[in-house]
């Protein structure tokens, strides 16, 4: 059985993964161009 803790944690950890996941990351051509992206917070 998952403890309430872990269940938000996991939630959160959820919601930062479908984040990077919308992060439009094709246009990448240079270490400039990804110095630029705002990467989602970590999850605490």
């Amino acid at each position: 059985e998952i403890s309430d803790d872990d269940k938000a944690s996991l939630t959160k950890w959820m919601a930062y993964i479908r984040e990077l996941k919308s992060l439009a990351l094709t246009g990448i051509s240079d270490e400039a161009t990804f110095n630029k992206i705002q990467w989602p917070v970590l999850p605490q």
